[in-house]
């Protein structure tokens, strides 16, 4: 991503580890907000790992990398968020996640042309009619 700080090998697998291990099991939400304390404590170098969850399907990471954004409350993140919402290689799910912190940042997310330009609806109404026709 654009504007990532140089990071320190160690840090940085340290931190991808946290993440890593974050998303393997079913925490208590203390034990959970305990283990994220580290990314958050951390957040130059943090939030360039979390950014990248949205560019992946895994929905253990995108609930993490939403719990975690929200937790650090930097509307800074606006602009990268934005680029990350209208990226191809960004799934619907990151997509409305994406506009959810959009949301919690205090970005109008009710303006037609965010949504429309970052959100596939034709491919997602064929996919409501294929679930519909087969079921």
């Amino acid at each position: 991503m654009d504007g990532d700080l140089p990071i320190s090998e160690e840090l940085a697998s340290r931190l991808a580890g946290i993440l890593e291990e974050l998303k393997q099991g079913d925490l208590p939400p203390d034990v959970l907000r305990r283990r994220v304390l580290p990314l958050l404590h951390h957040p130059a170098h943090a939030i360039p790992l979390l950014l990248r969850q949205f560019e992946s399907d895994d929905e253990e990471g995108l609930a993490l990398a939403t719990s975690a954004l929200k937790a650090l409350d930097d509307p800074s993140l606006i602009p990268r968020l934005l680029k990350l919402l209208r990226a191809p290689q960004v799934g619907d799910l990151a997509k409305g996640l994406i506009l959810n912190l959009l949301e919690h940042y205090g970005f109008d997310t009710r303006d037609p042309s965010l949504v429309g330009a970052s959100i596939n609806l034709e491919e997602a109404l064929r996919g409501l009619r294929s679930t519909e026709a087969t079921g």
